[in-house]
């Protein structure tokens, strides 16, 4: 079997930041400058770190050109924001798979100069919802090892391949950087272009994918589940008498083998409830849940 040396692995890592550098600008608005990422043609995610007001806003490419742009919307709950800087003539960067706890990741921004910058680290923790005020949560984060400034918010976070894993806010939690998951951020993205701002169902769970004993899987066969870890006060799962230790199973129909497909089902769905599969020990049951929107 080869063996990785920590030279390979140094190259391989300064080969993924040079793959994604055309990718991650310098955003400008009424505050500090702060980085953005190229999210399709003409479209720029960033945070709110940057932005102060919605005019004098603009995008500064990576070999230096300024481009003047638009606010298009913000997401209160997660502070990600949508510009609009039309020929930026840039590329995307590739999504990569959802990562595991022990990953190697980069986070990778522009400095106050718009110099490339970059800080390696590890995928310290997978979790969620995290409460962001007035009763908002964003329903899955990243924390990382890698070190920020400020500069670092709205900047991308990518593997060892150089692919998006999800956006850095440089902000903190008991020492962590927190990054928004990429599928977190194409669904909120998306629903700013569409709607003008983010349309986000959720439950007020926190959850951790889990095997199911024999005993409990459904007649499909179905071996995973999602274990409840925590239920938000005031949420609605709370409201529907979801407790810590139930496994959701199925919403709608749709199977929920890890939190990855419950945040899809729930992306997924229009209506103002929802119905719940739920194992509490051996027995199964349906719970109606008034779906929350944020």
């Amino acid at each position: 079997m080869a063996q990785t040396t920590l030279t390979d692995l140094s190259n391989q890592m300064a080969d993924a930041v040079a793959a994604a550098a055309r990718s991650v600008v310098q955003v400008h608005g009424r505050r500090q400058p702060a980085s953005g990422v190229v999210h399709d043609a003409d479209i720029i995610v960033t945070t709110t770190r940057a932005i102060g007001r919605e005019d004098g806003l603009s995008v500064r490419t990576p070999d230096g050109r300024d481009v003047e742009a638009e606010l298009i919307g913000w997401d209160p709950a997660s502070h990600l924001v949508a510009l609009r800087a039309a020929g930026l003539d840039l590329p995307t960067l590739a999504v990569g798979p959802a990562p595991r706890v022990g990953h190697i990741a980069v986070a990778i921004g522009r400095s106050w100069s718009n110099a490339l910058t970059a800080s390696a680290g590890i995928v310290s923790v997978i979790g969620g919802p995290l409460p962001t005020g007035r009763g908002r949560a964003i329903e899955e984060i990243i924390r990382t090892t890698a070190p920020m400034h400020r500069g670092f918010a709205g900047g991308a976070f990518v593997n060892t391949e150089g692919q998006l894993l999800g956006i850095t806010t440089a902000a903190e939690i008991r020492g962590l950087g927190v990054v928004i998951p990429a599928g977190i951020v194409a669904k909120t993205i998306e629903s700013l272009i569409t709607h003008g701002r983010a349309k986000r169902r959720y439950l007020g769970v926190a959850g951790q994918g889990v095997q199911l004993a024999a005993g409990q899987r459904p007649s499909d066969g179905q071996s995973a589940g999602v274990l409840v870890v925590r239920v938000m006060e005031g949420s609605p799962a709370e409201r529907a008498g979801l407790l810590v230790g139930d496994v959701l199973i199925a919403l709608d129909g749709q199977p929920l083998e890890s939190p990855g497909r419950l945040l899809d089902a729930l992306a997924a769905g229009t209506g103002p409830s929802s119905t719940v599969r739920v194992l509490r020990g051996a027995a199964a049951s349906d719970v109606v849940v008034e779906i929350g929107e944020n």
